[in-house]
């Protein structure tokens, strides 16, 4: 049986919103996973952020955004989740999608594949999920509230 223990909740609806919590969640995704992999999970949670916001909810004025946070024993798992239009994706990485780099679009699921252990798009595109591994020796993360 798998034990998880929420450690996060963040719903926000512009980036200003997202803006103060996010030295708070790069410290909590570190503290879990190691400075490494958690800067690697943190810039994959704030592309998946980035495409709620400027793509899902475009259209959808006052549309929120909900970032929540599991440990899940061996992994942290991160789900970002968009009130607006889900989206499909192959999750497959495209080795020639970072060659043009004047390219202003089109790149945030390709960072997250190339950075996380896992990732998966769930309820419709509304959600993306991403996983990584803990690193292994785990510090108190109960001190570090969002």
């Amino acid at each position: 049986m798998k034990t998880e223990k929420m450690l996060a909740s963040i719903a926000f609806c512009t980036i200003e919103e997202f803006a103060p919590h996010r030295s708070r969640l790069l410290s909590l995704i570190s503290a879990v996973c190691g400075p490494q992999k958690g800067m690697r999970l943190f810039v994959a949670v704030n592309e998946a952020v980035n495409n709620a916001l400027f793509h899902a909810n475009r259209e959808l004025p006052g549309a929120g955004v909900q970032i929540v946070a599991v440990d899940e024993g061996e992994s942290l798992r991160v789900s970002v989740r968009s009130e607006g239009n889900g989206f499909e994706h192959d999750l497959r990485t495209d080795p020639d999608v970072f060659s043009d780099f004047f390219r202003e679009s089109g790149r945030g699921v390709q960072i997250i594949l190339h950075v996380v252990d896992e990732v998966r798009i769930e309820e419709s595109g509304s959600t993306v999920t991403l996983r990584m591994a803990k690193k292994e020796s785990l510090e108190d993360v109960s001190s570090i509230s969002l």
